[in-house]
């Protein structure tokens, strides 16, 4: 997709993963609910870096993450779209970038910008991913 398409794939691979996310983090609001989890943080720590994790996407670790004000710091050991990424020093992680953008958007109710600060193909041990709210234009 990336060498095909340049940046319009890695756009494309952003947002296949934001819709991903999104999805996901409404169902897992409903999975949550079954479980009397009603706290959009919890939700995630419980539900969401679980089940991203079981699927085999990579180890998803909350390291902080808060409803009020809408904030988290998610890392990623193993990550599947960066363990066979060039070590160009840049950031790799569109897809789950994107993944993680939509489910913390679905469960906070607000569109979350992420930035990949950490990245395997960077050099670094890990992926990692701080998200914020989206800036108002």
């Amino acid at each position: 997709m990336r060498e095909r398409f340049g940046t319009a794939g890695e756009a494309f691979l952003y947002y296949n993963g934001f819709e991903i996310g999104m999805t996901g983090g409404k169902s897992h609001l409903g999975m949550a609910a079954e479980l009397v989890v009603k706290d959009p943080a919890r939700v995630f720590n419980v539900v969401s870096a679980d089940l991203f994790s079981s699927i085999g996407y990579g180890v998803m670790e909350p390291l902080k993450v808060s409803a009020e004000p809408p904030y988290a710091l998610v890392r990623v050991r193993n990550s599947f779209e960066c363990e066979v990424a060039p070590k160009t020093g840049k950031a790799f992680s569109q897809m789950v970038r994107g993944m993680i953008a939509g489910v913390f958007s679905a469960l906070f109710g607000t569109r979350m910008a992420v930035e990949e600060v950490k990245c395997l193909a960077k050099r670094d041990a890990y992926c990692e991913f701080e998200a914020k709210p989206e800036a108002k234009t």
